[in-house]
């Protein structure tokens, strides 16, 4: 005769429920659907399990092991069920704050059509801005056949930005020799300028200037060259 057991429910519960000498299934009839409020992908899985453990369940009653072997068998096979089930409802709690969360960070309609709408010509100048902020000094070798690569060790070799309080974006190789560095403000670059000033190997063997801006050339098409006033 078939061990009467008890079949792992979603939730811990002091009530158990009987189990078929037979195939030792729970009787859920009568239970509300454990299931229920689960996305399909969810329930999917859950079912794929119940029916598993079903399959596993019938194989122990119709096996011809004593009735405390199959207790000892089907004990893992709970605690496995168990820990499925803790671990959907660990996946639901997480699948319900990323969607509480992306909710939150959609735009409604309401707040879209309020939204002030921003010109593509203030978008452009904004970029004019961005750019016009970027701070440069241009270093060239007084010495001919010297190549970038030559100049940047040199300078990085003399000069650690953290000394002098500096900050660099970024350093890039020009022609003729020469590298040009980026900082974020005109102060970190006057601050180059000068240290490179005072060491005599930078001073003697490089020159350094700010780049100047030019003024932008128009062209216009269709004109004669001796139109006059």
């Amino acid at each position: 005769m078939a061990d009467q057991s008890s079949h792992l429910e979603p939730t811990e519960g002091p009530n158990e429920q009987n189990v078929s000498n037979d195939t030792g299934q729970d009787n859920f009839a009568s239970a509300s659907d454990p299931f229920e409020g689960e996305s399909p992908e969810f329930k999917g899985l859950l079912e794929k399990a119940m029916e598993l453990e079903t399959e596993i369940q019938a194989a122990i009653a119709a096996s011809k092991a004593t009735s405390a072997k199959q207790t000892e068998i089907r004990q893992p096979l709970m605690e496995i069920m168990k820990i499925i089930f803790h671990q959907q409802v660990m996946i639901g709690h997480l699948m319900g704050r990323l969607s509480t969360e992306f909710k939150e960070r959609t735009p409604s309609y309401a707040q879209m059509v309020t939204a002030p709408v921003i010109s593509s010509s203030k978008k452009r100048d904004r970029s004019r801005s961005r750019a016009r902020k970027l701070h440069n000094v241009m270093v060239y070798p007084k010495t001919e056949g010297v190549t970038s690569d030559q100049t940047r060790k040199k300078i990085q070799s003399k000069i650690l930005p953290s000394n002098i309080n500096v900050k660099i974006n970024s350093v890039k190789n020009i022609g003729k020799g020469g590298i040009i560095i980026n900082a974020p403000s005109s102060d970190d670059i006057d601050k180059l300028i000068m240290e490179f000033q005072q060491i005599d190997e930078i001073r003697d063997g490089f020159q350094a200037f700010k780049p100047k801006l030019k003024d932008p050339s128009i062209i216009i098409f269709n004109v004669t060259e001796d139109l006059s006033n």
